[in-house]
């Protein structure tokens, strides 16, 4: 399922479509053209004010800089997700937020391309990388928030076995406003062993 060089942030994670590996300068082109290509779409559930500068090949020259600096810190990994056909880059996922010692948790984030939104690709790509948080990193819990008016985005979590924990008020700000946020978690036992149905 993933295949390691040397080091986390050089793992590549395989999928039936799709796979997930980190992102690095050669991508800044294909990385400005999916932003910009999705900006209005992205910035409904982007936290991150994005200026002028970011939609340039040097904004994300730069971005790709700061990922490869939290994932050599250890607080997180930041993986572009690509077609196996056409190596197409249509999004990103990131485990971030790392904690250690008596937690071993982080979040989860992912955006896709909206044109490649509904095909599953999202709840691929998540299952890829939980596999990864519960394996090679050893994570025991993972976990993240939806915001209300994203019933998508709360279908491919509970697809990749996240539960609804409640609801978290002004969560996170978006677009200069506070929005509250539907909280998903999921253990590595729960991941082990998936509770039946019924």
């Amino acid at each position: 399922m993933w295949e390691t060089c040397s080091g986390l942030s050089k793992s590549t994670l395989t999928g039936e479509r799709l796979y997930l590996r980190p992102l690095a300068s050669r991508d800044a082109e294909a990385l400005l053209r999916l932003v910009s290509e999705n900006r209005e779409f992205f910035a409904q559930r982007e936290a991150a004010v994005r200026g002028e500068g970011y939609f340039t090949v040097d904004g994300q020259l730069e971005r790709i800089q700061e990922v490869v600096q939290m994932e050599a810190s250890g607080r997180g990994v930041n993986l572009g997700i690509f077609l196996h056909a056409g190596d197409e880059l249509i999004g990103h996922l990131a485990l971030f937020g790392i904690l250690r010692g008596g937690f071993q948790e982080a979040r989860i984030g992912y955006m896709l391309a909206e044109r490649h939104s509904g095909q599953g690709y999202a709840t691929e790509a998540v299952n890829l990388a939980v596999a990864y948080a519960f394996g090679e990193l050893d994570l025991h819990r993972l976990e993240t928030g939806v915001q209300l008016d994203n019933p998508a985005s709360a279908r491919v979590l509970s697809k990749a076995g996240f539960r609804e924990e409640g609801m978290s008020l002004h969560w996170v700000q978006i677009a200069e406003a506070w929005e509250d946020c539907l909280r998903f978690g999921l253990t590595k036992g729960e991941w082990e062993e998936p509770a039946l149905p019924g």
